[in-house]
């Protein structure tokens, strides 16, 4: 109801609706993934090229039917939200690990990944940064 054009300024400003909007929620979103990227980067966890490429990604170009496809499948709205930035991260930007659970929010490979100074059994094939 509070989409009817007849109820539109019964409850809210424009301004108001514009900060709770899908596009204002997926820009924060995507704010987050590109902070924590640089972050990472920041502290040598991450290549630079991977925040620097994620900086680059607006919210326009994520897709809104597949992410609510996969908030529908899994009920966590941010899982859809990071594999589409590993899609246009591409593979070499975004590894695709077999790990558990199956969306991670961070940038960083998970441990299986890292080379952390012994010799650790991955079925991926990262170098330290």
């Amino acid at each position: 109801m509070l989409n009817w054009a007849l109820y539109e300024s019964c409850f809210s400003t424009l301004h108001m609706r514009q900060i709770w909007s899908e596009e204002a929620m997926l820009s924060a979103w995507l704010k987050v993934e590109q902070t924590l990227a640089c972050c990472q980067a920041d502290q040598g966890l991450i290549p630079p090229a991977v925040a620097e490429q994620l900086a680059e990604i607006s919210a326009c170009q994520l897709n809104e039917q597949t992410l609510q496809d996969k908030m529908q499948l899994v009920g966590r709205p941010i899982v859809g939200l990071v594999e589409q930035l590993r899609h246009l991260l591409g593979p070499d930007h975004a590894p695709m690990c077999t790990i558990w659970p199956p969306h991670r929010t961070s940038w960083i490979p998970p441990p299986c990944c890292r080379y952390s100074g012994a010799l650790l059994k991955s079925s991926c094939s990262l170098k330290p940064y």
